[in-house]
């Protein structure tokens, strides 16, 4: 029973987005998180590029822009807001 919990922690992402895959599907079309990202990390001059080797500088907006879909997959799953067809 033990091994069922920790197997839930980490398939839980996968949870919320297959529940919501065609919603985040059309989100991600119509929203420009890769935008929003880039916006909220900054570019090689930032705060962020300082703290950081400039070989991941390049990831972290994609990583953010990640972090921002699978935050609105988990709102989406706790509010039980599902788009069925």
């Amino acid at each position: 029973m033990a091994f069922a919990g920790r197997f839930r922690i980490w398939a839980a992402p996968f949870v919320w987005i297959g529940m919501n895959a065609i919603t985040l599907y059309l989100v991600w079309h119509f929203v420009k998180f890769d935008r929003i990202a880039s916006q909220i990390v900054g570019g090689p001059g930032s705060e962020l590029a300082q703290h950081v080797s400039s070989k991941y500088i390049d990831l972290a907006p994609h990583v953010v822009a990640l972090l921002m879909i699978l935050a609105l997959a988990r709102f989406l799953y706790k509010r039980q807001i599902f788009l069925r067809v």
